[in-house]
């Protein structure tokens, strides 16, 4: 399994709740305040601003629900290539 970074705030709902989520189904993730890593977010994500935003292996999602449906996939069909 490829490790998913995810970045958001503690005062974020969504950001929380995808944190959990990765907890949840027990997916080797990294949890980052974009806060705390802004040059990193800022290098990853240029220009963007809303939260969270998600690096899975290769690939970038913006918010809660994308991420949903991308665990959502991954356990449903078995660990994919997220190529």
């Amino acid at each position: 399994m490829e490790l998913i970074t995810i970045y958001g705030s503690d005062n974020c709902l969504h950001c929380l709740r995808a944190k959990q989520l990765a907890e949840v189904f027990e997916l080797t993730h990294v949890y980052k305040n974009a806060v705390d890593h802004r040059e990193e977010f800022d290098r990853e994500f240029p220009g963007e601003i809303a939260i969270p935003q998600i690096i899975w292996g290769k690939k970038r999602l913006t918010g809660y629900e994308e991420f949903a449906i991308m665990v959502n996939e991954y356990i449903t069909n078995g660990e994919n290539d997220n190529d």
